[in-house]
């Protein structure tokens, strides 16, 4: 390979390649002058690096350095801004987005390379498309996959079962009775697609999806009452999702935040963390880049390419964070996040200080340009945190739209496309890296729009699957946990504590007395019931498809204060509303199912409940047996999970 570059004038070009170590072909091409640096990604297409060898390259070919070509050609310099996501784009890149506007092949889509060592990925090739392309190749590659697997997917799920999980995946909660009626009632064949589209634009969304991050970002038992609470810092989430911000600039928010911790908001994120570089390192690889980096904190990496001073180099990105000399066993409220002019780590048990570097590079990141401030051109202060921002949630970073992507799809799916979701490397394959990079790739192009992300993976074939296995005829274990493995099958997800007391809320009616029916929003900030339950009911942080919660969020279900008075016939709302005498016994049954279960009660199971509500019941009898059918149905199985 010859490049050559031209220019007007006596400049300094630097070029960096990053082959693969056994096609030996280039997977990212990285130019650049003093002032400017360009990454581009390079796409093969309809081929992988493994096939082009084979095909291509016989394993017995001779490389020989070639002499320069007088004639060759010669590539400028592209003068935009290396944050610009279709200027970054390869030529081939380009190339292969105008063929697969008209091609039918598999593999037209999406540019993907394949994913190996975490330190080879490539940025993504983003390739434009519309929601509706995205949407149709989601299903295509899972179809493929499928059908390669020689797996059999299940049933598609009901109307009413999709209508369920929307409701808890996209709001948080069960749907009340008057919106259950009001999806039956609509006979449009997009039902489902503008529901999807409604839940995504209601507030309950945005607070669901900011707890949704809370647990992702700050670690299970830390007690933030002293700066604001958990609930501050999921308000300022709320607020930024509820505005559609981009997810890069929350992030960017989120990291280079600043002010006394006692002003609360993102600030929440460092005081959790106690301003600690090796934890503020270990807690942002894993959200934001899917990998247990703190894995190398005190040797290299048992099972991955990370080695201690790769661990180290990222962790001095937080190294200039003002805070006290020594352990933080807790931070004081008072107490200041702001960028210094002092501050390194070592090696542990060693005087070696590292530099800062991002992950995956050799060498330390640039300091500062021609026009940079003098601290800037100092590496200390504010630029660190802002040089970390800024690469870790550029469109060139091969890690951070994937890692998103697989975290939301994980959550919707039960189980992501890396699994576990922060387990990002070599010896944890995607199901699907073709998926991964259809999503990620979607979700650059898209401006990191979340929002626009959830919609395309809960219209997809795989959410709208019943999690059912009966149908298929086949429901050995093997079978039923391939299927869940492929996504064929939806995975039973457990409800978190937050969505657990919102159910309970929206199928009692607790304090909605006079609220409008079409207009449904819980109040999930300031609820000091809500809070007690929380703190009572918190399971850890693990994977959706699991059970963490124990005998004493059992018993609290069964015998608390919360679900005594929102199932007693004196004090309970829905009860209460149920004394209507134009009310058949049978509507009374029908309407407690569908407040809890979304669905109104089968034939079999009005029989089986008749018992408790004779004909000749009297008023009281009557509400005292409707209590008790409220009680069973609150914590049966099929409440308690999201199917």
């Amino acid at each position: 390979m010859h490049v050559r570059f031209q220019s007007a004038s006596q400049e300094r070009f630097s070029l960096s390649l990053q082959l693969d170590p056994k096609s030996n072909l280039p997977l990212t091409v990285q130019s650049g002058r003093a002032d400017k640096t360009q990454l581009t990604s390079l796409a093969y297409p309809d081929h992988s690096l493994t096939e082009l060898q084979s095909t291509h390259f016989p394993n017995d070919l001779t490389i020989v350095d070639k002499a320069p070509d007088p004639a060759g050609s010669f590539s400028a310099l592209d003068n935009a801004s290396a944050g610009n996501k279709t200027e970054n784009q390869s030529h081939a890149a380009k190339a292969n987005a105008a063929d697969a506007a008209g091609s039918k092949q598999p593999n037209a889509f999406v540019n993907t390379l394949p994913i190996g060592p975490a330190k080879k990925w490539a940025p993504v090739a983003v390739v434009s498309a519309t929601d509706a392309e995205v949407l149709e190749r989601i299903n295509t590659i899972l179809d493929d996959l499928w059908q390669r697997e020689q797996v059999r997917p299940v049933d598609m799920a009901t109307d009413l079962e999709l209508l369920r999980r929307a409701y808890l995946d996209l709001a948080g909660r069960t749907p009340t009775v008057t919106e259950v009626r009001r999806f039956l009632q609509d006979q449009r064949t997009d039902r489902y697609e503008r529901l999807v589209d409604q839940l995504l634009a209601s507030p309950d969304h945005a607070s669901q999806l900011a707890a949704v991050w809370r647990s992702f970002l700050i670690p299970e038992g830390v007690d933030l009452d002293a700066f604001g609470g958990r609930e501050a810092f999921e308000k300022w989430l709320a607020d930024r999702f509820a505005a559609s911000e981009p997810y890069d600039q929350i992030v960017r928010k989120l990291l280079l935040a600043e002010g006394r911790l006692s002003q609360s908001g993102p600030l929440l994120f460092y005081s959790a963390l106690k301003l600690d570089a090796d934890q503020l390192a270990a807690r942002t690889s894993r959200v934001f880049l899917g990998m247990r980096l703190e894995c190398a904190q005190c040797h290299d990496h048992p099972f991955e390419p990370w080695t201690q001073e790769d661990f180290w180099s990222y962790a001095a990105f937080f190294a200039q964070i003002s805070r006290p000399k020594g352990e933080l066993e807790t931070v004081s409220s008072v107490m200041r996040v702001s960028d210094v002019d002092r501050g390194d780590v070592m090696l542990p048990e060693t005087e070696t200080i590292v530099p800062p570097r991002f992950l995956g590079q050799t060498l330390p990141p640039v300091v500062g340009t021609k026009n940079a401030t003098s601290e800037n051109k100092s590496g200390t202060g504010s630029a660190r945190r802002q040089r970390l921002a800024a690469w870790l949630t550029g469109p060139n970073n091969p890690y951070f739209a994937r890692a998103t992507v697989n975290r939301v799809w994980a959550q919707l799916l039960g189980r992501g496309i890396v699994d576990p979701v922060d387990d990002f490397g070599v010896n944890n394959p995607p199901v699907s890296a073709e998926l991964l990079d259809t999503l990620a790739s979607q979700f650059i192009d898209d401006g990191f729009d979340l929002q626009s992300l959830i919609r395309s993976i809960v219209l997809s074939n795989a959410y709208r699957l019943s999690s059912s296995s009966q149908a298929t005829g086949n429901t050995d274990e093997d079978a039923t946990e391939k299927r869940l493995k492929l996504f064929a099958q939806m995975n039973v997800k457990t409800l978190t504590a937050e969505q657990l007391y919102d159910c309970i809320s929206v199928a009692t009616m607790l304090g909605q007395d006079n609220a409008p029916a079409a207009q449904y929003s819980l109040a999930r900030f300031g609820n000091t019931q809500r809070e007690m339950f929380l703190q009572q009911f918190a399971t850890p942080t693990a994977n959706r498809a699991e059970y963490l919660a124990g005998i004493p969020q059992a018993l609290m279900l069964m015998n608390g204060t919360l679900i005594s008075g929102a199932t007693s016939e004196q004090t309970s709302g829905l009860i209460r509303s149920l004394e209507a005498p134009f009310f058949t016994d049978s509507q009374r049954i029908d309407v407690l199912f569908m407040a809890t279960l979304s669905r109104p009660a089968t034939e079999k199971e009005r029989e089986l409940l008749s018992e408790f509500i004779p004909d000749d019941a009297s008023p009281s009898e009557r509400s005292a047996g409707l209590a008790d059918v409220l009680w069973a149905l609150i914590n049966s199985a099929e409440f308690t999970l999201n199917h």
